[in-house]
């Protein structure tokens, strides 16, 4: 049996990885307002015409690692989709909430020192003890900065 959690994890960033993953979720969200605007425009939602079109100004221009620029066109086709599929007119989709998609394996992982995360200046590690996750198959996380603390929303599953 397989069980699927969400847990909100919360992080303990020093001053200078504070100020690096700002950074990252401010890239990350000025990436999804361009892509929106391209997708509003454009209202093109298939993946690989808006890769074409957006990948690499998103590495370029906003300084996106290869996988968060990724990560940026799935967002804004998720949203956009979301959208249409409630019913609603087509819509300029807006980002105004700081936050972060995260890959398993490609945008985070844990390591012998702690949480190691993908940021624009690199790998950032030891965010908080990791004693007991390895248990524990992980999933889809994202990062959010909900009253000015930095935590970690991650799906993982549990088998018995």
């Amino acid at each position: 049996m397989e069980l699927t959690l969400t847990a909100k994890v919360r992080l303990y960033p020093d001053p200078e990885q504070v100020a690096i993953l700002q950074q990252t979720v401010d890239a990350y969200r000025q990436g999804c307002i361009w892509v929106s605007g391209i997708v509003e425009t454009t209202h093109c939602l298939q993946q690989t015409v808006l890769h074409a079109k957006t990948y690499r100004p998103l590495r370029t221009q906003f300084g996106l690692r290869s996988q968060m620029a990724q990560s940026v066109i799935k967002t804004v086709m998720a949203r956009y989709k979301s959208v249409l599929g409630n019913g609603q007119p087509w819509t300029h989709v807006q980002f105004t909430k700081p936050a972060l998609d995260l890959v398993w394996n490609r945008d985070y992982s844990l390591k012998s020192s702690g949480l190691s995360l993908n940021t624009l200046a690199g790998w950032s590690t030891s965010l908080l003890p990791c004693t007991g996750w390895n248990a524990f198959l992980m999933g889809p996380g994202g990062l959010v900065r909900p009253n000015r603390r930095t935590a970690m929303a991650v799906g993982f599953s549990i088998f018995r």
